[in-house]
């Protein structure tokens, strides 16, 4: 059955998930309050159970002025709303609050609540925590993203975190970088499969394959449990797209279906999307007017564009287009735009998967998602070119290897790999948090100067006027498969840099010095 955009809305506005935000954040008196002004909390109930907020707490989609806070209520009474006051300061301590309000959250939402805390101070570090049913949440941190002119910005990347298959010591370590501004994850934030289908390091929650809004929602709660998941929430904002697993494996064009799912047998492939939609507003923080539509874009500054875009938009959705295309109709025109309209000299295009195809000396080529598509990663290229925009860098999740990569369509021929004369850009793979790699054999591939899938890592991406920089932290695969850490931690495994206007990789001989000033850990 396939699903049109306008049916599913229809779908999703049936269950709930189109519900407004809560009011936008501000501050408001109480005569009572000591102090700043603000009103502080209060509960005079029966306390609510010891793991009201074992979901911890979230931030993401950050702006100059805005970010989305998010956390989620445990309660005994699963049919009653539930009130959650908020508060943000200026420091961990909360001596400096900045805003304080109720508001309330349901079974309509799963219990999950997501505040747009507004008119707040561009490249700005804020703590944040709720409190409901007489328990306090943990502290969280999040950022505002700068404004004007920035010298430097530095992001983590990660992508493919399979429970089943490892612990996540990888978001462990993510999580001790406190000097990151922000956080991106290229999907397959979590999988469908049930116990020992893809993994059998941890059972999951349900165990078997998850179909309607309960499973996900239970699955969805299962990995926000995980207590290296829930620091790295906890510690910076996040900015997330879905790949294909926030669905089900391999979902095919025009919302006929997935690899992963039989019509009639695993139900009605359109409901599966609706379900799978809702519970990742619930669960993400995301700032989303529609809850189908996740691509959006971010300006760090005057130094980076951030487009954030979404490949599975044409597959999961009957677009009624003839003719397939990468991001279908409205989401390339929405993206020609928005690279026409760069002004920074960095354009940096978030997406989940492969850009550049392997071409071989002898003939070989595996083609990669994108290349499936070639009228359409060209028109990305010729839309950057069109727009003078020196940096074109590209970020890609799913291969579970860490790779660099200068793009060139002919590698062989008039592409330079000792001075990237013929390149248009530069691809990095983030690898896999705990999802099973495989061997990264570049030997033949001219523009293809490192691949690693036998380690677990995540990319920090340091970016400044003159030349960006990627850096791959990880450990050994075999690592993940027990909860202790690896002994000796995380490793610096490869970095590679761009100077400005070349478009074109140079292995580095150390990782980014971080910067001197990082405000304070959430406590």
């Amino acid at each position: 059955m396939s699903l049109t955009r306008r049916q599913l809305l229809e779908r999703l506005a049936g269950l709930g998930a189109l519900a407004a935000l809560p009011p936008t954040l501000a501050a408001c008196g109480d005569e009572d309050a000591p102090g700043d002004g603000l009103p502080t909390y209060t509960w005079d109930g029966p306390l609510g159970p010891e793991g009201a907020f074992e979901h911890g707490v979230a931030s993401g989609d950050p702006l100059a002025d805005a970010v989305i806070l998010w956390t989620r209520v445990s309660s005994d009474d699963p049919s009653a709303d539930v009130d959650v006051f908020l508060e943000i300061a200026r420091d961990p301590a909360f001596a400096d609050r900045l805003a304080a309000a109720t508001y309330t959250t349901g079974p309509d939402t799963g219990f999950c609540l997501k505040v747009d805390a507004t008119d707040l101070s561009a490249g700005t570090t804020y703590y944040y925590r709720f409190s409901a049913l007489g328990r306090t949440s943990p502290v969280g941190r999040t950022r505002t993203l700068p404004d004007g002119a920035v010298d430097r910005v530095r992001v983590g990347v990660c992508s493919c975190s399979n429970y089943a298959a490892g612990y996540f010591h990888t978001y462990h370590y993510l999580a001790q970088r406190h000097d990151l501004d922000l956080v991106l994850h290229l999907g397959d934030y979590l999988y469908e499969y049930g116990d020992d289908t893809y993994g059998d390091i941890r059972p999951c929650e349900p165990p078997t394959e998850i179909l309607t809004l309960a499973d996900y929602r239970l699955r969805y709660s299962q990995y926000r449990r995980d207590p290296d998941l829930a620091e790295a929430h906890r510690q910076f904002p996040w900015i997330t797209v879905w790949d294909d697993h926030e669905f089900t494996n391999d979902p095919l064009p025009n919302g006929t279906g997935a690899e992963n799912h039989t019509e009639g047998v695993e139900g009605v492939w359109a409901d599966r999307v609706a379900v799978a939609i809702q519970a990742y507003d619930e669960w993400l923080p995301t700032r989303v007017r529609d809850p189908a539509i996740l691509w959006r874009v971010f300006d760090l500054g005057d130094l980076v564009r951030l487009p954030v875009v979404d490949i599975k938009y044409p597959l999961v959705h009957d677009l009624g287009e003839a003719v397939p295309s990468m991001l279908g109709a409205d989401q390339h025109a929405w993206l020609d735009d928005a690279i026409a309209h760069t002004t920074q000299p960095w354009l940096v295009l978030a997406q989940a998967q492969s850009f550049t195809d392997a071409v071989r000396q002898d003939g070989t080529t595996s083609v990669a998602a994108w290349g499936r598509h070639p009228t359409s990663r060209r028109r990305v290229l010729d839309a950057a070119a069109n727009a003078q925009i020196p940096n074109v860098v590209v970020l890609t999740g799913d291969t579970h290897q860490s790779r660099a990569i200068d793009y060139t369509e002919d590698p062989w021929g008039t592409y330079d790999p000792a001075t990237g004369a013929g390149a248009e850009a530069v691809e990095f793979h983030t690898g896999a948090i705990s999802s099973p790699g495989g061997p990264g054999d570049t030997a033949a591939l001219a523009n293809w100067f490192w691949a690693d899938g036998f380690s677990k890592m995540y990319l920090v991406l340091d970016v400044t006027r003159d030349r960006l920089q990627a850096d791959w932290f990880g450990y050994p695969e075999f690592a993940k498969w027990v909860p202790t850490r690896p002994e000796g931690g995380e490793s610096w495994l490869k970095g590679y840099t761009t100077a400005s206007g070349a478009n074109h990789l140079v292995e580095a001989t150390a990782p980014a010095e971080p910067p001197a000033d990082v405000p304070a850990p959430a406590p």
